[in-house]
């Protein structure tokens, strides 16, 4: 049975979560070193919510590991600023000295809004530190995030 989509077409829906890629995520295998207990919301019904949000910790956790104590100050001030006003309700705030300094303590709620928010973060000159390769996986975070942190689809095939 097909869907009915904006235009009213009856066009079948495309899902990311038909990927052999997004699948891969479901069996995602992070070390004991990294475990994480918190899980997020509806995290059953919605399968991709907790590898998307272990690679969110994973990625920031690396990606700020290097960061000078100036470079800290700045970008926890500039993620305060972004972060202080979540475009969404369901978004948690996020507060910038939290990220740059715990960013393996975040919250489920706090990773979700950051993978938002950490593109734009990798891509601005603050004239005390560089992201590089950081900021395109942020971005493949952020974009896998759009399309599958509210698919409940876990078998890879047509809803």
């Amino acid at each position: 049975m097909g869907y009915v989509n904006a235009q009213g077409c009856g066009r079948r829906a495309w899902k990311a979560s038909s990927l052999p890629e997004s699948q891969e995520l479901l069996q995602l295998e992070i070390p004991s070193g990294s475990s994480y207990t918190r899980l997020p919301p509806d995290h059953t019904t919605y399968p991709f919510r907790l590898p998307l949000t272990l690679i969110a910790r994973r990625f920031t956790s690396e990606m700020l590991s290097s960061l000078t104590p100036e470079a800290r100050t700045v970008l926890g001030g500039y993620i305060t600023t972004c972060g202080h006003n979540p475009p969404k309700p369901h978004f948690t705030k996020v507060y910038g000295p939290k990220v740059v300094e715990k960013p393996a303590d975040l919250a489920p709620g706090e990773y979700n809004f950051w993978m938002t928010l950490a593109p734009f973060m990798t891509v601005q000159d603050f004239g005390v530190c560089e992201f590089g390769e950081w900021a395109e996986r942020m971005r493949a975070l952020a974009t896998a995030r759009v399309f599958l942190w509210d698919d409940r689809n876990s078998k890879g095939g047509k809803e």
